[in-house]
């Protein structure tokens, strides 16, 4: 349980530690993308552990009573985000902030967990440099697609 409580509080710590302010909502969402990728990728121990969790059927993260707390201001973060779009009419009104959360995590953890064998099934270094941006863009217009009112405006390095 310790090293799960580890695990999570490690990822959560350091996206507390994010600036959002004076950044418009779409940017804002972009540098949540980027903080997460960087994360699962500089941290490849987070998503083996989570996966861990998950072949065991959360049995351990049920028992924690900090797991609950510690990934409950990245819901509310995320919440916040998106409720500054949907104010300035950015972001659709119907999005829901639990659907983006997991959505950001399936994009990169799925490409990254399985990057073996993806690689092996399509010939290609799934982590090369060039692969790995070429994915982070991916991630980002797929959200920002289904986020944005306005799709065409997706205008990002």
């Amino acid at each position: 349980i310790e090293v799960l409580e580890y695990t999570w509080n490690d990822i959560r710590q350091k996206e507390k530690a994010l600036d959002f302010s004076d950044l418009p909502p779409q940017k804002a969402i972009e540098k949540i993308i980027d903080f997460t990728w960087d994360y699962y990728i500089t941290n490849p121990w987070f998503l083996k552990i989570v996966h861990s969790e998950n072949q065991s059927k959360g049995v351990h993260y049920a028992k924690s009573q900090r797991l609950l707390e510690i990934n409950h201001a990245h819901l509310q973060l995320m919440e916040s985000l998106l409720d500054e779009g949907k104010k300035h009419n950015i972001f659709k009104p119907d999005i829901d902030p639990l659907q983006v959360n997991i959505n950001i995590a399936a994009l990169g953890g799925y490409y990254l967990i399985n990057q073996h064998t993806l690689g092996l099934v399509y010939h290609i270094s799934m982590v090369s440099p060039q692969a790995l941006e070429a994915r982070r863009k991916v991630i980002k217009e797929t959200i920002l697609s289904w986020l944005l009112v306005d799709p065409s405006s997706t205008a990002h390095e």
